[in-house]
């Protein structure tokens, strides 16, 4: 039921390509490790044929001076604890080095959490 209830993926989406450098593409650094937003997210990206380069905090990529954008989450992650480790290093990564960034937007989500976007200063 989870992956059936809203998203707001299409809102997400928009954010971030209107923050996005439209000339090569961006960088997308997803932190949390959801596939209710990971998933939705590159797909409608491919779809769409955005140029973002979507990186998933454990999928062997670790948030660094490469990151355009930002998406995280508050609340509880539905993140698999076998990739914690790696998720907790891009999570540590991000908040030291958050005053590079900027909120551009924050989206409510159906289990009462907000995804939060962050754009590169």
């Amino acid at each position: 039921a989870p992956l059936r209830q809203d998203w707001r993926t299409d809102e997400a989406l928009q954010a971030i390509i209107k923050a996005g450098n439209h000339a090569g593409g961006s960088t997308v650094f997803i932190i949390p490790d959801d596939p209710r937003i990971h998933s939705p997210l590159a797909t409608m990206a491919y779809l769409n044929k955005t140029p973002l380069d979507i990186r998933v905090a454990s999928w062997d990529h670790i948030a660094d001076t490469k990151a355009d954008i930002v998406v995280t989450k508050d609340g509880q992650w539905m993140t698999p604890p076998h990739f914690l480790e790696r998720i907790n290093r891009s999570v540590i990564w991000f908040e030291d080095n958050k005053g590079m960034f900027r909120l551009i937007a924050k989206i409510g989500m159906p289990d009462n959490s907000n995804l939060l976007i962050y754009k590169r200063n």
